[in-house]
């Protein structure tokens, strides 16, 4: 299950009921396409906050790791 993504409810049903928004997976991970209303070019954009998160988990791993 390689092209999936989870989305709370609200986000889901916006998702559906907007339409026009396109998902791509990329090394694992959602990119989302906006429609041409909101970005003419259709940029792949994605949430990068997990990326802070992965970042500090990395961070607590390698602190808390036995040396």
């Amino acid at each position: 299950l390689d092209n999936l993504c989870l989305l709370c409810g609200h986000h889901h049903r916006e998702f559906e009921r907007r339409g026009g928004w396109k998902v791509i997976m990329k090394d694992g991970r959602p990119w989302w396409i906006p429609p041409a209303h909101i970005d003419p070019e259709r940029v792949p954009i994605r949430n990068t906050m997990q990326v802070l998160d992965e970042a500090c988990q990395a961070d607590a791993d390698s602190i808390l790791a036995p040396a």
